[in-house]
């Protein structure tokens, strides 16, 4: 997607930095050599020439820590916002086709960083413009995968093999139909408000059967860490509580990162609690854009790592089983 003139373009507006730039954003700017894009609450996005999306004081556990990615999708979004306010970035978008309609974010102008149109405002006519629908299947501007993650520390903890680890039995069906004691849920940051955001996929799901209950309870709880996890009681649900991870950045994007801390951290709550099973979705594969097939090798590959003696499931959803 990069080409040789849009590295042009960017390093030129990277030389030529506005005069009216916050202090922080020249600093960042300068740090980074990047262009200065937008902020959101207290993450700040920018763009390299080398078509590089850093993000700035995404992780609330390591405030000092930049996320790097050239995963198509992001450094798109990135685009596609920093072309709001550079003249010059927009004849790098793609050019909207004769069969393109209408994203539905654009009944929401301020909504810049949507996961289904990458933020240009139309997906072509073959592609399911709904919201949480993934750009990049047919008809999508882009390819859409777990994006990369750079300088980030690995967990530490038991690996394969240790005694008691938890192994996953993957299953196909409904999450909510479970028999277990816990389930999780797919979150986001909790930065935006949840009545502010569309239900969809587990997240809807579970709003519609549990009732507001646990979202009610889960706003209360403020920003929660990439990766990191907070529990809530369950509603109308029959389960003990509901663990809710942070799986997906501020662009809604999962990583590598963010899927195995959600999964390190959900079973940190199961044992601290004494749970003796839990129910995981596939965390990062909807609107978070990872595939399937990539996000249950990661999970599965931490969960065995935890040392956990109870029941795991990992449950693959199937409609009416």
């Amino acid at each position: 997607m990069w080409s040789p003139l849009a590295e042009r373009v960017v390093a030129r507006l990277i030389a030529n930095l506005p005069e009216n730039l916050s202090e922080e954003d020249r600093w960042h700017a300068e740090r980074l050599r990047a262009l200065p894009i937008g902020w959101g609450f207290w993450t700040g996005y920018y763009l390299r020439a080398e078509g590089e999306a850093v993000i700035v004081g995404e992780d609330m556990a390591f405030p000092d820590l930049d996320t790097f990615s050239t995963e198509p999708n992001e450094v798109l979004t990135i685009l596609a916002w920093g072309a709001r306010r550079y003249p010059e970035l927009r004849p790098l978008l793609p050019v909207r086709g004769p069969g393109a309609v209408d994203c539905w974010c654009r009944q929401i102008p301020v909504y810049a960083l949507c996961p289904t149109c990458c933020g240009l405002g139309w997906v072509s006519g073959d592609a399911d413009s709904s919201p949480g629908s993934k750009a990049g299947e047919e008809g999508g501007p882009a390819e859409r995968s777990v994006g990369s993650v750079r300088g980030v520390p690995e967990a530490a903890g038991p690996r394969p093999g240790a005694i008691g680890v938890a192994e996953p039995k993957v299953v196909h069906g409904d999450l909510l139909d479970q028999d277990v004691e816990v389930i999780v849920n797919a979150w986001n940051r909790n930065v935006i408000p949840w009545w502010l955001l569309l239900p969809q996929g587990v997240s809807g799901a579970i709003k519609r059967r549990a009732g507001r209950g646990p979202f009610r309870e889960l706003g209360r709880m403020g920003a929660i860490p990439l990766g990191g996890a907070v529990e809530t009681g369950a509603g109308e649900l029959p389960f003990r509580g509901i663990i809710h991870v942070a799986g997906i950045n501020m662009l809604w994007r999962s990583s590598e990162r963010s899927i195995r801390g959600s999964v390190r951290s959900a079973m940190g709550v199961v044992r601290k609690r004494g749970y003796r099973s839990v129910a995981f979705p596939l965390i990062g594969a909807g609107s978070g854009g990872g595939r399937p097939e990539r996000v249950l090798e990661v999970m599965r590959d931490e969960l065995r790592s935890v040392a956990y003696g109870g029941e795991v499931r990992i449950v693959l959803y199937q409609k009416g089983r």
